[in-house]
């Protein structure tokens, strides 16, 4: 049946999710190409993610995983290449477009261009949505909704009318999750999301994560951390210096699910499965 908006599924393994995820595609990006001045940082990136999967981003810092998520977000204009959603080309030119057409963006730097510190944890969560509370804003529904996706996301806080700048980061974090969630993305780009936070916190932000991909949701993931990528992840793109460099899926065989020492050959430019590809 239905599931209720706030009511976060049982977790599903990424086994069972890749079973039982349709053979859909939601997103495809074709020919990205992104250059700041003479320095070229996307050289004809095409990725396809499905739906009900978390696609995997790793690469060393400069390698063009941000880059890309930007360009699709709408943060960055990227300077050739095409979107598809759905199998629909898409024209994002801003994050409005992006949130329009479904897709949030859990930035890596939360404390920049995440969180509004001086405001408190309602204000925060409703703050890509506020066009939906009306004008003048229906407050007792912002915070009912606020409560419902900060429950869900576990968010320790003593009330909601805390600042989240006193909230400790792995928290901060889980307000920023229920702000996309109150949006229901069917794209949520994750970027570095356990940077910085503790270890419980982590753990509870992956099974989050596991969970969404449960729901049918298409995740992508920028990880600098080899074993959260490896451990997350359904199939992986390593980039190098803004080019693809592989794309490896899960080995689902028992083992290992990657063999970390390809993925780290590939992220250093030692290996590349699409050299002579344009």
């Amino acid at each position: 049946g239905e599931q209720p908006q706030g009511s976060l599924p049982i977790c599903k393994t990424g086994v069972t999710r890749m079973a039982e995820a349709k053979d859909d595609i939601v997103l495809s990006i074709r020919g990205m190409c992104k250059s700041f001045g003479r320095n070229r940082v996307l050289d004809h990136i095409n990725l396809d993610v499905k739906r009900g999967t978390v696609m995997g981003l790793m690469g060393e810092n400069g390698a063009g995983k941000s880059t890309m998520m930007k360009c699709l977000f709408g943060t960055y204009q990227k300077d050739e290449g095409k979107i598809f959603l759905n199998g629909k080309e898409v024209n994002i030119k801003s994050p409005e477009d992006a949130i329009a057409n479904s897709i949030g963006l859990l930035t890596e730097d939360r404390r920049g261009n995440g969180i509004f510190g001086l405001l408190d944890i309602t204000e925060n969560t409703v703050m890509a949505s506020l066009k939906n509370y009306g004008f003048p804003q229906n407050h007792k529904k912002m915070e009912t909704d606020a409560i419902k996706w900060n429950q869900a996301m576990r968010t320790k806080t003593p009330s909601m009318r805390q600042r989240i700048m006193n909230l400790s980061g792995g928290n901060q974090q889980k307000v920023l999750l229920a702000r996309w969630l109150l949006l229901n993305p069917d794209i949520l780009i994750v970027d570095e999301p356990t940077r910085g936070i503790d270890v419980g916190a982590k753990s509870e932000i992956h099974s989050i994560i596991t969970q969404l991909a449960g729901e049918g949701k298409a995740i992508i993931m920028i990880s600098s951390e080899l074993p959260e990528v490896s451990g997350m992840a359904d199939r992986i793109l390593v980039m190098y210096e803004g080019h693809m460099m592989g794309i490896i899926d899960r080995n689902r065989d028992g083992g290992d699910p990657y063999d970390s020492q390809e993925l780290l050959t590939y992220a250093h430019g030692e290996k590349n499965d699409f050299a002579t590809a344009k």
